[in-house]
């Protein structure tokens, strides 16, 4: 069956983590966690309330956008969720590009640990070459140049733990 709709996810909830496949199958959401599948159907409410049905189970949850991520209300039971969406781990957004011209700075997806770093300061890298290898949410993720160039800098060593958004390394498009 053709999905009009599939996206792979981490989301952290508290302190526990998974990692889930999410598609569009005959207009509702099926959610895929290892081996179950989840059948979703939503309706919204009004702007932050929505009506859910999970596996045949009914409630409704408030949800408000915070920060990076959402804090959702179920009855009396609040819960802090991040989503991460897995393609931002393997490219390099378009968006973060120096105000120098042809400089792209690399910066961390989300928290992690620098795993290994594949490049050296002045080595000419390839479009979509992996930079380096960061640890976050339990996997190993590439961050890979944006375009054929030079490393002009890299900011972090093996082993050091970043913050989302850090700034890990800049090439210089050539």
């Amino acid at each position: 069956m053709l999905n009009a709709y599939e996206k792979n996810v981490y989301v952290k909830v508290e302190s526990r983590e998974f990692q889930l496949k999410v598609q569009k199958e005959n207009g509702k959401i099926v959610i895929f966690m290892g081996d179950r599948r989840i059948l979703v159907d939503y309706e919204k409410i009004n702007k932050y309330v929505y009506s859910f049905i999970i596996d045949g189970k009914p409630f409704e949850a408030e949800i408000e956008k915070e920060n990076e991520g959402y804090r959702i209300y179920v009855g009396n039971v609040s819960k802090d969720v991040f989503v991460y969406d897995l393609k931002r781990f393997s490219i390099t957004s378009r968006k973060e590009v120096a105000e120098k011209r042809g400089e792209h700075i690399i910066r961390a997806p989300m928290p992690g640990k620098i795993a290994k770093i594949f490049v050296k300061e002045g080595e000419p890298v390839k479009k979509s070459q992996p930079i380096l290898t960061m640890e976050a949410m339990k996997m190993e993720n590439e961050i890979r140049s944006p375009v054929d160039g030079k490393v002009k800098k890299i900011y972090v060593r093996s082993a050091e733990v970043v913050e989302s958004k850090a700034e890990l390394a800049i090439v210089i498009e050539e």
